[in-house]
């Protein structure tokens, strides 16, 4: 079984994310070893894993490649 990994709600942020016909703002909440859980009311949207250059390595995500394309993007520029 996969340990679990531990996300820091103290440390979430938001991200406004332009849905069709719609715009709502989305929870990610971090981990420290690089790990984010992205939130939309109360239903997780996926899992993203970035490297130490904020590069996405990998990502979990049952959303339209364009909104995945959003979320990316919001994540780099939080911690840019």
């Amino acid at each position: 079984m996969k340990p679990r990994t531990a996300y820091i709600p103290q440390q979430q942020f938001h991200l406004l994310i332009h849905f069709k016909g719609d715009q709502r703002s989305v929870a990610v909440l971090p981990s420290q070893v690089g790990q984010f859980l992205v939130v939309d009311q109360g239903r997780v949207l996926g899992e993203l894993a970035y490297d130490s250059h904020l590069n996405c390595v990998s990502a979990h995500c049952e959303v339209e490649p364009r909104i995945l394309t959003q979320i990316k993007k919001g994540i780099r520029k939080h911690y840019s």
